[in-house]
């Protein structure tokens, strides 16, 4: 099997969609979007973190109740959920400072 090496560009940065690579993700055409509206059932097995991924739908008889189906499972070595995890948190202080997104704080109003 071949050594899979570190993808780096000139400028030293992972290639788009690797943590610590702030630059938009370049689309990949044969790759589907995939929309989640969260996940639920986290396990841990083996050292590799699985979650279901999961979307809300409208229900078949028309009402109100939203359908939530699992529309796939996301694999991660720890390593991995660790560099996401880090990536994400990078990202959520990025968002707040441009004053996209603001934390809530359990238990107060914005009233």
């Amino acid at each position: 099997m071949a050594k899979r090496e570190r993808q780096t560009h000139a400028n030293g940065d992972s290639p788009a969609g690797t943590p610590g690579n702030r630059s938009v993700a370049a689309p990949i055409s044969h790759v589907p979007d995939l929309f989640i509206d969260g996940y639920k059932n986290v396990t841990l097995h083996d050292l590799v973190l699985r979650m279901n991924l999961i979307a809300h739908y409208p229900s078949a008889d028309e009402t109100a109740v939203m359908e939530t189906r699992v529309v796939g499972r996301l694999a991660l070595s720890l390593p991995a959920f660790l560099a996401i995890y880090e990536g994400f948190g990078s990202l959520i202080k990025d968002l707040e400072a441009r004053g996209m997104i603001s934390k809530t704080v359990a238990g107060s109003s914005n009233d």
